[in-house]
């Protein structure tokens, strides 16, 4: 399937649960727009909030609708670090007869592992010492739960985690197996369950706060201001970027611009994709569906865990408001939702299947669910499914990116975020993150993070 190159992110339509109430910084603006500025980040979601927090001197925040109207204020508020099911078993094989080789799969693996983890245990501290009490962040040791309903899945997992045991790491699961997986979820076809520590969160109220706090620090936000493209320069032997905004003959002059935009990277510089040498996008759009239904203590009861996985969906308990929250099943949408853009219209298979799902854990008949809201976030899926996350070499090193997160950005996305303001104030960042994060992985003639 031929993937279209994205363009500015449609109209904004039907927003979804998180974003009501709707946040103080909705269509804020810090002012009027300047004509420069040091560092300018493109897009007001997650990553792009991550950044500003980190280094707010200096920066301006370019948002092309309402404030993290994106994929970061439509996610289902799942927090649940990858402890083991990244693990592929067949490379793990085939790198054994080379020493060298199965030592560095190791390196990375033990770095995926250990960032996922030390990226919500920032948050955790940071939520606590910040006093974020209205984003009904719920974390626990085991509440987490990755739950199999086939016995060949169940085995690729535990042989997934005996793997990485047998390698020395201690991982914080513990394993249920046939009838135990049943009384342990609650759920009656599961034939093994892994607990993991997990939290789930409003992640749109966690951004407001993030960028409250940065724009008390100096930060400064405008929301509806399109960015149509970004343009390196050379003035006076120094280089910039010309930002240009839509509707505004002069561009913004900026020393340092960042890419926060996920999906929609390839749409302000489609020269990227050509200069990683391969056809399509740098990262790919593909359109998530969910579902929220109100729940009884009883029927929240029926199952085990704050945050559960099942494969591709995965289900978080919005205890402080009596809901529970599905997503998922694109597989049964239009091209699996991949290449679309627009985030303002459900998929009605998907719904359909959303809705069987759901009555099915419920114990339910599906036409009985109490629903409250169905919306889509569009997510941004790289080559590889890693993160794209670093310095992109075009004609100037002063150009960032941070994005292609393929549908698992919160538990990696705020330490990444902290890893870019590194690099643009001091030019080296603290943060040590994933080899396989960096851009540099795409080619010398596209990545220059060192």
């Amino acid at each position: 399937m031929t993937i279209k190159y994205p363009g500015l992110p449609p109209q904004l339509g039907h927003k979804g649960t998180w974003m009501h109430p709707e946040s103080k910084l909705a269509r804020y603006r810090s002012g009027l727009l300047p004509e420069t500025a040091e560092t300018v980040i493109i897009g007001s979601g997650f990553s792009g909030v991550s950044v500003g927090y980190h280094h707010p001197e200096g920066t301006i925040i370019l948002e092309a609708r309402d404030f993290c109207s994106g994929a970061s204020g439509r996610n289902g508020g799942h927090i649940a670090p990858n402890l083991f099911e990244f693990v592929d078993l067949e490379e793990v094989e085939l790198s054994k007869s080379n020493k060298s080789a199965f030592t560095a799969l190791q390196k990375r693996y033990c770095q995926k592992l250990n960032f996922e983890l030390l990226n919500l245990a920032t948050l955790k501290q940071l939520i606590e010492d910040l006093e974020f009490d209205d984003c009904e962040f719920q974390y626990s040791e085991l509440d987490g739960v990755c739950v199999y309903f086939t016995e060949r899945d169940a085995k690729r997992a535990r042989a997934q985690v005996a793997l990485l045991q047998s390698w020395g790491l201690s991982l914080p699961v513990r394993i249920f197996i046939g009838p135990e997986a049943v009384k342990h979820t609650g759920i009656g076809n599961a034939k093994c369950a892994i607990t993991c520590p997990a939290a789930t969160i409003n992640p749109y109220r966690l951004v407001d706060r993030l960028a409250s706090s940065a724009i008390s620090n100096g930060l400064r936000l405008y929301t509806n201001t399109p960015v149509e493209r970004v343009v390196p320069c050379i003035i006076d032997d120094e280089y910039f970027h010309k930002v240009h905004v839509r509707d505004r003959t002069v561009p913004i002059l900026a020393k340092n611009v960042v890419l926060a935009t996920n999906a929609f990277i390839d749409a302000l510089i489609p020269a990227l994709s050509t200069a990683a040498n391969a056809p399509g996008p740098l990262v790919c759009p593909v359109k998530g569906q969910l579902l929220e239904v109100g729940a009884t203590d009883l029927q929240q009861g029926l199952l085990v865990g704050t945050s559960l996985v099942f494969g591709d969906e995965y289900l978080v308990k919005r205890r402080d408001v009596g809901t529970l929250v599905l997503g998922g099943f694109r597989r049964y949408g239009t091209n699996r939702g991949i290449g679309n853009t627009d985030d303002n219209m459900v998929d009605d298979a998907v719904e359909t299947a959303l809705e069987g799902f759901m009555g099915s854990l419920l114990r339910i008949d599906p036409a009985l669910l109490d629903k409250k809201d169905s919306w889509t976030g569009i997510m941004g899926f790289s080559r590889d499914n890693e993160p794209i996350v670093g310095r992109i070499a075009t004609n100037c090193e002063s150009l960032y990116v941070i994005g292609g997160f393929t549908g698992h950005g919160m538990p990696r996305i705020f330490k990444c975020g902290e890893y870019i303001a590194g690099l643009i104030a001091k030019n080296a960042s603290s943060v040590r993150l994933p080899e396989l994060y960096r851009a540099s992985r795409l080619g010398a003639s596209l990545a220059a993070d060192r």
